[in-house]
């Protein structure tokens, strides 16, 4: 049968398959397997083989399940491009990667089982303990690699500290740093108390520490509770702890941080500061002018060395609501009961203005009055 397209349609459909087949051409050429490219990271232990993929695939499960001298991935492809065709076309694609002290990997094949599933083959040359993670983005795939004789070199340099918090009598936490997963409980700008969950079942097989991490300018501090060799088996403590802590997560901790929390790095958790009295407005709305003008005659009052009337002026000022005099009128109240001579009243106004005013000139000048206040009210030492 002959199709014929006449004039210009003609002309521009053969430009089209053309440019098309110019652009798979390459693609086709050089699709020679799923494996794209196999790199080992040895600078932590464990150390990461990750495996990057020519096309997307989807993990289904492996064996053995975490140790052993060979590791068997199976996939299912989730692609149906001609470049996705291309790369399944050969049954067997063997990569060598450069073996290192601690990863002893001598290849990995991958192997085609049927129209759309594979078999990737990790070999070792001796016996290794691994944990598997699929890749997100289905295009990847990472696997953590600890021989026994790094395990025996690490453990003489970690000696495991007492948990941070209280742990009760009986099979304590040991180290294993195949074991990535944690459940995060609360993350804060200020430092954690670490509770110590003695209701929780298996509590002595977990470590609670805390975990700083710098985002944009500012270190959060992250309660977590660990460690778990499965995402499902801290997904079980996360869903008995989710009453108390409702905005908990699964997290994957690196070994930096697993060794930081065997040893015990963290810094000692001071108490918690005790709550500022927060200003609670009991006068009803009023004009600016108004308030302006309560605040002229208690500077007044402080200038004629009536510092009681001022106090109650001031006072009166913070019980309007949503003025602009309320930062001026707290600073000027710790400063009045300051000269009557008021020292704890004016330490507390001090310290609720740098709770709540705790940038500017006047947080600056407000500091060194409560550091002055605090040195004068200390007991001489003997």
């Amino acid at each position: 049968m002959d199709i014929h397209v006449p004039g210009k349609a003609g002309i521009t459909l053969i430009r089209a398959i053309t440019g098309l087949l110019l652009l798979l051409g390459p693609l086709l050429a050089q699709a020679a397997g799923v494996i794209d490219t196999v790199d080992i990271d040895d600078s932590d232990n464990p150390a990461t083989i990750r495996i990057d993929f020519t096309i997307p695939l989807q993990y289904i499960n492996h064996a053995p399940e975490n140790e052993g001298d060979e590791l068997n991935i199976q996939f299912k492809s989730i692609g149906s491009s001609a470049f996705s065709l291309q790369s399944e076309a050969s049954d067997q694609q063997t990569v060598v990667a450069a073996r290192t002290r601690r990863v002893p990997l001598i290849d990995a094949r991958y192997d085609t089982v049927g129209a759309e599933r594979g078999v990737l083959t990790l070999r070792f040359s001796r016996h290794v303990s691994y944990t598997v993670y699929p890749g997100a983005d289905r295009r990847h795939i990472l696997v953590k690699v600890i021989t026994p004789e790094n395990v025996l070199d690490q453990r003489k340099s970690i000696v495991p500290a007492p948990a941070t918090a209280p742990v009760p009598t009986g099979k304590k936490p040991t180290i294993n740093l195949t074991h990535h997963y944690v459940v995060n409980l609360e993350s804060s700008v200020r430092e954690t108390a670490i509770p110590a969950f003695s209701n929780l079942p298996g509590r002595e097989r977990y470590i609670v520490y805390t975990a700083r991490f710098p985002i944009d300018g500012r270190v959060w501090n992250r309660l977590r509770i660990g460690f778990f060799e499965t995402r499902a088996e801290a997904q079980q403590v996360l869903n008995q702890l989710k009453k108390q802590y409702p905005g908990a997560w699964v997290a994957y901790a690196s070994a930096k941080e697993i060794n930081a929390a065997y040893k015990g790095k963290q810094k000692p958790q001071r108490p918690a500061p005790k709550p500022v009295p927060a200003i609670i407005p009991t006068l009803p709305k009023t004009p600016d002018e108004k308030i302006a003008a309560l605040m002229e005659e208690a500077r007044q009052a402080i200038a004629g060395d009536n510092v009681s009337h001022a106090i109650q002026l001031y006072t009166k000022v913070l019980r309007y609501p949503d003025n602009p005099y309320r930062q001026d009128a707290l600073e000027f109240l710790g400063v009045a009961r300051e000269r009557k001579g008021q020292s704890a009243h004016a330490i507390k106004e001090y310290e609720r203005y740098l709770a709540l005013y705790p940038e500017g000139e006047g947080a600056e000048r407000v500091r060194q009055r409560l550091a002055g206040l605090t040195t004068a009210t200390r007991k001489p030492t003997p």
